[in-house]
């Protein structure tokens, strides 16, 4: 029916050839000025009727919005009662058309019409839609001042905002290319993108990468053949290992700041390096995954390094890999320091224990003696994730405290005090004395002299469910509704030894990447975490 219409639309302008707007009719094949060009064609609604009172602009291929001069009346026309228009112009070129009802918002843009003069170019017809929009993620070196970009041959353009610009209210459609450009130096302007797609009522999202000369895609396996997670996990810090054999080190800036990581479709990521040794070609980088698709193995991140320019600046940001707003209370790689890597900054204080190469980078290592320090009890939330990489050599007088949240919830390893192996526990009744009671969670598995191993504790306080994972899998699981006490013994957390300073639970041995959360993780979280970092990492793959 919409194709009946249209074509009937345009049978009637070509047999008339009746003047659209204030234009002078055309006669007998000619026109008026018989140096002009025109455009002639019918616009469409959405339900096939015809777009009447909309505005309709021939604008120039190579048109600049910001520096170019504004479209003459001539090349503006507006719709009739049957959706038509008639545009002039005085020299033949190459066109876009874009269109608007001003009533309804809905837009066009029909690209590359070719305009000859002393003739009529009849346009196909056009269909209003729905627009979109362009969001542009900008390095750091563009110019935020002068700087601007916009969609050549049309009206639209936008000033740079921090890190992006957007421009709004596209046509929907394929648009013909995106550009930068700069009102105080021409020289910089450059093209990002060419025929990329606009939805309706969508944003589309263009990164530019085009200063940097190195590229490789990162590929995520969850397949049974790689991490075996059957299910999406969301909003997950994935550990890539670089080194010689998978990454030429002297192609990038000394400490990596030329890094950047992007999804499939350029959406930039987080990431967060935790080292960058160039020099003996290794590094650990953490980047932010929305979502990593369960048993999949076609996902992948792009790597982009060796930005031509020498203005490029570091962009690693802890803070947005290992986010507040979703749990992370602490985060501490104990690379050479004591740092958190949350927004919190809940940094520890070392007392004694030395570094030495971990499972991830660096880790500590504790001779029994030693402890780190972190004031305070992570806000003190009801429901908790304790997680923890630890190689245990010997056990303090009765076991060895990886972590420990004041008296209130810890792991610890090889607890020989009741015979209860490596745990998880939490207190529930801190009374004032030195034995408060407690609820374990116990694998009954000693872990002495037996490498690494990777240890999560959950306590779901609203569910009243508590488990032990080790290496990934459930080790154990109890059953209480009783809150976590958190007033008591001990009003800071400990790294390496009990958190009411009990001598007799120190470590021995060595720890690394030890993170607490106020949320309750998953099975396949906890999976995917040990998958991932463990030394023979079974996720990440480069192709």
């Amino acid at each position: 029916m919409k194709s009946g219409i249209a074509n009937a639309l345009l049978v009637i302008a070509s047999a008339s050839l009746m003047h659209c707007g204030n234009h002078a009719p055309i006669a007998g094949g000619g026109v008026s000025e018989t140096t002009n060009g025109f455009a002639l064609g019918v616009i469409l609604n959405q339900n096939g009727s015809p777009a009447a009172h909309s505005r309709v602009m021939l604008i120039p291929k190579l048109h600049d919005p910001v520096i170019d001069s504004a479209i003459p009346g001539s090349m503006i026309d507006t719709t009739d009662d049957q959706g038509r228009y008639l545009l002039k112009s005085s020299m033949a070129d190459t066109f876009n058309i874009q269109g608007v009802n001003d009533q309804s918002g809905d837009r066009l843009l029909i690209s590359a019409i070719s305009i000859r003069k002393n003739d009529t170019t009849f346009i196909p017809v056009g269909t209003l839609q729905r627009p979109g929009a362009v969001k542009i993620i900008l390095p750091d070196y563009y110019d935020r001042t002068s700087g601007y970009l916009y969609l050549q041959g049309t009206t639209f353009s936008a000033g740079i905002e921090n890190d992006y610009a957007m421009i709004d209210s596209v046509p929907a459609g394929i648009i013909p290319s995106l550009h930068y450009g700069n009102a105080a130096d021409p020289l910089q302007n450059r093209t990002i993108k060419t025929r990329f797609a606009v939805f309706p009522r969508n944003t589309t999202l263009i990164a530019d990468y085009t200063s940097w000369s190195f590229s490789r895609r990162v590929y995520l396996n969850t397949k049974v053949s790689g991490a075996d997670v059957p299910n999406d996990v969301f909003n997950f810090p994935i550990l890539i290992r670089l080194t010689a054999g998978n990454f030429m080190f002297n192609q990038a800036k000394t400490n990596g700041e030329d890094l950047r990581l992007a999804k499939a479709d350029s959406t930039p990521l987080s990431y967060e390096i935790e080292r960058w040794d160039s020099a003996a070609g290794v590094a650990e980088v953490w980047v932010k995954a929305d979502t990593v698709r369960g048993n999949d193995s076609t996902q992948y991140l792009t790597m982009f390094w060796g930005a031509s320019t020498s203005s490029t600046t570091a962009q690693s940001n802890g803070n947005a890999v290992f986010d507040a707003s979703r749990g992370f209370e602490g985060a501490w790689h104990l690379n050479q320091n004591c740092l958190d890597a949350t927004s919190h900054g809940n940094h520890g204080t070392n007392y004694g224990a030395v570094d030495t190469v971990g499972i991830i980078g660096y880790c500590k290592k504790f001779n029994g003696k030693d402890s780190i320090k972190i004031t305070g009890l992570m806000g003190s939330p009801a429901s908790v994730s304790l997680s923890v990489w630890a190689s245990l050599d010997t056990p303090g007088t009765v076991g060895a405290d990886a972590v420990s949240v004041g008296d209130a919830i810890l792991i610890r390893f090889d607890d020989s005090w009741n015979s209860q192996g490596t745990e998880g526990d939490y207190c529930v009744n801190p009374a004032a004395v030195m034995d408060s009671t407690h609820c374990f969670t116990k694998s009954n598995m000693f872990y002495k002299q037996t490498g690494w191993h990777y240890v999560t504790y959950c306590v779901d306080g609203a569910a009243g469910v508590q488990k032990l994972y080790i290496d990934g899998a459930l080790s154990a699981s109890t059953g209480s509704k009783i809150p976590i006490m958190y007033t008591g013994f001990g009003t800071a957390t400990y790294i390496g030894t009990h958190g009411n300073g009990r001598a007799g639970f120190n470590f021995n041995g060595l720890i690394d990447e030890v993170r607490i959360c106020s949320v309750v993780h998953s099975p396949e979280w906890v999976k995917l975490c040990y998958m991932n970092q463990r030394a023979d990492d079974k996720l990440v793959e480069f192709r």
